[in-house]
């Protein structure tokens, strides 16, 4: 009875131990987790709010640090729920408010370097400040309300891991003092059939032997009983254990797949196979190698963990459609230091990743802006020299109108105006003059331009009772760069035809507006066809969806792109708040 009472103690003691020590790593790991994240965006945000204080710097710099006359620096069409969006714009001399947009008192905050700019956070705005030339101090405040819900749920789901943890070890200690108490029960029996012994030795041998016998089977059995219902009790507390670190696993905001020795499945949530996009519902006992075959990034994360016998992690790995993972895979091991099995942690960062490439963009945008506008800024100076000239050639010389080479020559030089102008228009600040802008009219209208443009197309038009606010010009040039693209792929492969443009509700206030068209499609990678001056057609400039993206952006919006849709062609999404 002592050998299988201490193999059962054994066997609990290490269950308790394993299982603590897994939900301990687990709700660090994602603590650990929850922190990076909100690190990074405060990050993200810090940088956004730098870009947007020089933009706002730099557009009042033009204006000598006056007060604008139009509240433009708001930009009031900016969705509230956004990441960053301006709250004001002020000016200081001296510690008082020299102007202020809108009129309020500016946050407290300290001043920035003399030679430098500064972004402070006070209480829920964000701060970008810089000194003017004349000492003045330019502020701009900015909110971001994800931020805030970002940090208020972190320090909630931290409040109530730590508070489970801390009940489960208060639990294991409750337990383990249990254990002792009844332990020392047994002892206790042992000294007491000792002592009987030595009663029982004055009397008759044979009469001595059968009481003691009886006595010892009597508490046996007492002892039997006692040991099958603390047997029971601490069954069912190590099953309510388990089910209790299920509920946490299946719970926690991260996915978890938990594999053996062997390699095989033993745990997973549905959070795991929501980030992974498993088809199948994945089976305990099912082998990694088979549960993960579509999945090798993942596969070479475990088989570096096994190797490592130490934590390794990965970042951007590619989950389900439309999600991006960081992936943690840790070796677990018993109190004997010996390998049980192997945790992998995913985590879903695909709005992290998207904000981290936004902002890459962008700086590399603005680089390439200030440096396009420079360059077409010379050009477009002897452009004009040119048409003038060929003006007066013209007048000069009345025969030349008819001579090819001058025919060419002005075409040419007028299609380099062009390329300038779009140039310009890409690498400027886009002046929006917010309307309501009712778009089954809109997209008619742009669809009517097409059909002049493109005599051989058929343009489709959807979508009823939908309306935002935008710049009517700016959106107008999106949508016909957006469209003149479709038919130019779709009129390659084919002389007839169909552009479909469709308009539709995105949530509350929201719009989406699809592109589609029915020629080839789009081969290879489409994030491509928005870089500027990427293209493959004769004559193009690689401008035309670039600047699309750029009024998408400017209106709080984007623009998506689909390699092939239901016509069969590329499909273009534009959406804005």
């Amino acid at each position: 009875m002592t050998t299988t009472t201490s193999g059962l103690r054994r066997s609990l003691t290490a269950t308790l131990a394993v299982t603590c020590t897994l939900l301990l790593v687990a709700a660090a790991w994602n603590l650990f987790s929850l922190a990076q994240a909100l690190s990074d965006q405060r990050k993200a945000i810090e940088g956004e709010v730098t870009l947007l204080g020089r933009s706002a710097y730099a557009k009042l710099e033009q204006g000598g640090f006056s007060p604008p006359r139009e509240a433009s620096l708001l930009r009031p069409d900016l969705d509230p729920g956004g990441v960053v969006f301006p709250k004001q714009v002020a000016i200081l001399r001296f510690g008082r408010v020299d102007w202020a947009q809108p009129l309020m008192d500016p946050p407290k905050v300290p001043p920035p370097p003399s030679s430098g700019e500064v972004v402070d956070r006070s209480e829920r705005l964000w701060v970008f400040s810089k000194f003017l030339p004349d000492d003045r101090i330019f502020m701009a405040t900015y909110e971001s309300p994800a931020y805030d819900r970002m940090k208020g749920r972190f320090f909630l789901q931290a409040l109530f891991e730590v508070g489970a943890v801390g009940a489960l070890l208060l639990f294991w200690i409750l337990l383990g003092l249990r254990l002792y108490r009844s332990y020392s029960g047994i002892d206790e029996s042992l000294q007491e059939a000792g002592s009987l012994i030595s009663t029982q030795a004055d009397a008759s041998p044979t009469l001595a032997v059968v009481n003691i016998f009886q006595q010892t089977v009597a508490e046996l059995k007492k002892r039997t009983a006692e040991l099958e219902k603390l047997h029971r009790d601490e069954r069912e507390r190590a099953e309510n254990v388990q089910r209790l670190a299920e509920a946490l696993y299946t719970n926690l905001e991260a996915g978890y797949l938990l594999f053996d020795l062997e390699g095989k499945l033993s745990g997973v949530n549905a959070k795991a196979r929501q980030l992974l996009g498993l088809v199948e519902f994945p089976r305990i006992g099912d082998e990694a190698g088979k549960l993960l075959v579509d999945r090798p990034a993942l596969q070479k994360l475990l088989k570096e963990a096994w190797e490592a016998r130490s934590l390794v992690t990965a970042e951007e790995i590619d989950g389900a459609p439309g999600h991006r993972l960081q992936v943690a895979a840790l070796p677990l091991f018993n109190n004997a230091n010996q390998l049980r099995g192997h945790l992998l942690i995913l985590t879903d960062r695909t709005r992290e990743y998207a904000m981290e490439q936004t902002l890459r963009e962008r700086e590399a945008l603005m680089r390439l802006g200030e440096m396009s506008a420079g360059v077409a800024h010379e050009v477009r100076n002897a452009l004009g020299s040119m048409l003038a000239y060929l003006r007066l050639m013209k007048q000069d010389h009345g025969d030349l109108e008819g001579d090819s080479h001058y025919q060419a020559l002005n075409d040419e030089t007028r299609a380099l105006e062009k390329v300038v102008q779009n140039l310009l228009y890409f690498a400027r600040p886009i002046p929006l003059k917010p309307e309501e802008i009712e778009l089954s009219e809109f997209l008619e209208e742009i669809a009517g331009q097409l059909r002049e443009s493109f005599p051989g197309g058929i343009f489709e038009t959807s979508g009823e009772g939908v309306a935002v606010q935008g710049d009517h010009e700016a959106l107008g040039r999106c949508l016909l760069n957006l469209g003149r693209n479709a038919a130019e792929a779709a009129g390659e492969s084919k002389d007839a035809f169909t552009v479909r443009m469709a308009a539709g509700r995105q949530g509350d206030s929201g719009a989406v507006l699809v592109v589609e068209d029915d020629g080839p499609g789009i081969e290879g990678d489409p994030k491509d066809l928005f870089k500027p001056f990427e293209t493959d057609k004769p004559g193009g400039t690689g401008l035309g969806l670039a600047i699309a993206r750029k009024i998408a952006r400017e209106h709080g919006g984007d623009i998506t792109v689909k390699t092939h849709g239901d016509l069969g062609g590329a499909v273009f999404t534009l959406t804005l708040p």
